[in-house]
């Protein structure tokens, strides 16, 4: 990476993590060096992500985590390219602050459409952190299912089956075809066991619900 572009790599963070409207600036920077100069983006989403993954309540990181959601509505594609460190960092998710994981799973969830690797780490994680001691890693868990049932869309015929024992659908996730249906199916599974988690938990499926729904009509019978 050239000096100058080493230089606006360097001057976007600075911005990035000043108050005020000098963030705005180091977002549009970033995003714009993110997006033109690809030799830059492996560093630039190196940077961004250990600032997300160390972020906590006392440095916020928000600003970072919605760069990332910028990224990625702006090109899925886009991120698709650093996959490998978004799995790399993937099991640090649970455990930052609960406002900046929705904006990184806002970020990540569609690239795991592409990237089954990046999809099945992330369904054995959200597992693992839905019975974590800490009560926000199991929200972040929840989230993070729901999310993936909003993009995971289902076809006409699909046919919800709550009976379907966890090796059914590893063996039904190497089907192409019902690549979404078997994602649902697990993700529904997962979901049945969060319900006999705390209020705070329970109330996060309750209310995503309508959501989902919404995004994803056909998992309705």
């Amino acid at each position: 990476m050239g000096l100058c572009y080493r230089g606006t790599h360097k001057l976007g963070f600075i911005l990035l993590d000043c108050p005020g409207s000098e963030s705005d600036v180091g977002v549009f920077i970033l995003e714009e060096c993110y997006k033109w100069h690809v030799h830059c983006r492996s560093s630039v989403m190196t940077d961004l992500l250990h600032r997300i993954v160390t972020s906590s309540p006392l440095t916020s990181g928000t600003l970072h985590s919605l760069l990332l959601v910028r990224i990625s509505r702006r090109s899925v594609q886009l991120l698709l390219s650093q996959s490998n460190k978004l799995k790399d960092n993937l099991s640090n998710v649970p455990m930052i602050p609960l406002k900046n994981a929705r904006c990184v799973l806002r970020a990540i969830v569609p690239v795991m459409r592409y990237d089954t690797s990046l999809r099945d780490a992330a369904i054995l994680i959200f597992r693992k952190s839905l019975f974590s001691k800490n009560p926000d890693s199991r929200r972040i868990a929840v989230f993070g299912l729901t999310e993936m049932m909003k993009k995971f869309k289902v076809g006409e015929n699909y046919s919800q089956s709550s009976q379907l024992s966890c090796s059914q659908v590893q063996v039904h996730l190497m089907v192409t075809d019902d690549i979404n249906e078997a994602v649902c199916t697990e993700i529904v599974l997962l979901l049945k066991r969060g319900l006999t988690q705390q209020g705070s938990v329970r109330s996060d499926i309750y209310n995503r619900l309508a959501g989902i729904l919404r995004n994803n009509s056909k998992l309705y019978p």
